[in-house]
């Protein structure tokens, strides 16, 4: 009796199991084929996620090595320009020098002493304001030649997506042209001399020094106007860029997600 009933348990449990085991069997393909296009559709979603990171930290390490490269090369002409009005300057040393050794022969023409310091004193005011104008104006060139560097970075980066920026870059190489127009104005500028020649004496002084004044302040002002078209050429260059990327959704999307 208690084998029979044993036996009964036995098949009962048996059974079940293999009822369990075909449930089981029957249910697991479509779980796994879910599972299976779940971590399929992650896997799809990290890449396209680690691949989009990956673009836009390549851009930004390429905006940032363009940049570095941009900017030594913009000192080495810094360095480059200084060194050669510098050496123009001492060149001028003994020029004027000897102008002023012809002036000090010129002045004693002037009975008056302290006159004579006067006329001195202007002569060598004059070499000190062209010194001190050329080197204003060299710090401006350079300054404008650092904003095209920045300025030609994000032409690069907006290039890089897709952008046509050829008007943009068309005015960047008329400002590049003007700025090295600048430093040549200024260059020639830092070698030029305005002595004074004594001509006679009492009002004669007196318009003596202020021509070679009028001369300078010619000079300068000539100068000046060559800068200040460099510095408008670079004005039109951040003007154009504004417009390409104010009329390209793609650059202004992208420049909004990267902020």
């Amino acid at each position: 009796m208690k084998r029979s009933i044993t036996a009964i348990l036995c098949g009962a449990l048996l059974l079940s199991g293999v009822a369990v085991y075909a449930q089981t069997t029957s249910s697991t393909p479509r779980q796994n084929r879910e599972g299976v296009k779940q971590e399929i559709q992650k896997l799809r979603v990290e890449n396209k996620a680690s691949t989009t990171q990956q673009r836009e930290q390549f851009q930004e390490k390429r905006g940032e090595l363009v940049t570095d490269m941009k900017n030594a090369s913009t000192t080495q002409e810094k360095s480059a320009l200084r060194l050669e009005i510098e050496k123009v300057r001492q060149s001028l040393l003994q020029k004027i020098k000897t102008q002023k050794e012809a002036l000090q022969t010129q002045i004693k023409k002037i009975k008056d002493a302290q006159k004579q310091e006067l006329v001195l004193s202007l002569h060598d005011s004059l070499a000190a304001l062209n010194e001190r104008i050329t080197n204003q104006l060299l710090e401006t060139t350079d300054k404008l030649g650092t904003i095209l560097g920045n300025i030609s970075t994000r032409i690069a980066k907006t290039k890089a997506q897709g952008v046509d920026v050829t008007a943009v870059e068309t005015a960047v190489q008329k400002a590049t042209t003007a700025i090295q127009a600048a430093k040549d104005a200024i260059k020639a500028q830092a070698s030029k001399t305005y002595p004074i020649t004594i001509s006679g004496t009492g009002t004669a002084v007196q318009s003596d020094v202020v021509k070679a004044r009028q001369a300078l302040m010619s000079d300068l002002s000539a100068t000046r106007m060559v800068v200040q078209k460099a510095r408008e050429t670079l004005q039109q260059v951040a003007v154009t860029l504004a417009q390409i990327v104010k009329t390209t959704p793609a650059a202004t999307s992208t420049a909004t997600t990267t902020q």
